[in-house]
């Protein structure tokens, strides 16, 4: 089975596999196959506890598909991925929200590293959102924008864009 040409805006990992898991037929699986696309890249973080809008480095990343999956994940146990608006009052909020998750010492794990703050934090946050891709862009609401929050900085961070799409 040869893979269609799809351009690509970066350099990524190609992945070819069957939709889905449900009573699939040999011929199913020749005609309904996915594609997947990676693409990393790296973002600054300022502060200890920080939120950096990455919704345009997203947007490049994602490749002309028509309709997809998009999924951004941070490769961080200190830092975590949210959608929601980027307004700068809201932003100052989610960050001094954030500070307040976690008593910032007297854990166990803070023997080792002290940042068991920063873990706990992202715990109840995440790691990972995904977006659906409509008509070649990120489908997101009016608002929203895809934030990555800081919260053992300042760090560089590296992120995954991963575009999962039907061929």
């Amino acid at each position: 089975m040869s893979v269609p040409e799809i351009p690509i805006l970066c350099a990524v990992e190609l992945t070819v596999g069957p939709v889905g898991f449900v009573n699939l037929t040999p011929s199913d699986y020749l005609a309904r196959a996915w594609i997947q696309q990676r693409m990393r890249f790296n973002i600054e973080t300022d502060g200890q506890i920080d939120v950096v809008d990455v919704t345009d480095h997203v947007a490049t990343a994602v490749p002309a598909v028509e309709a997809g999956v998009c999924t951004v994940f941070v490769h961080h146990t200190t830092a975590a991925l949210s959608i929601n608006e980027a307004e700068s009052r809201l932003v100052d909020d989610i960050e001094a929200f954030v500070a307040t998750l976690s008593a910032p010492d007297g854990w166990a794990h803070d023997a080792l590293d002290g940042n068991a703050d920063a873990h706990l934090r992202t715990s109840l946050i995440g790691r990972s959102v995904s977006i659906p891709i409509r008509d070649r862009e990120l489908a997101l609401g009016t608002w929203q924008s895809i934030l990555l929050i800081e919260c053992d900085g300042p760090r560089n961070r590296e992120l995954t864009v991963t575009v999962t799409t039907e061929m």
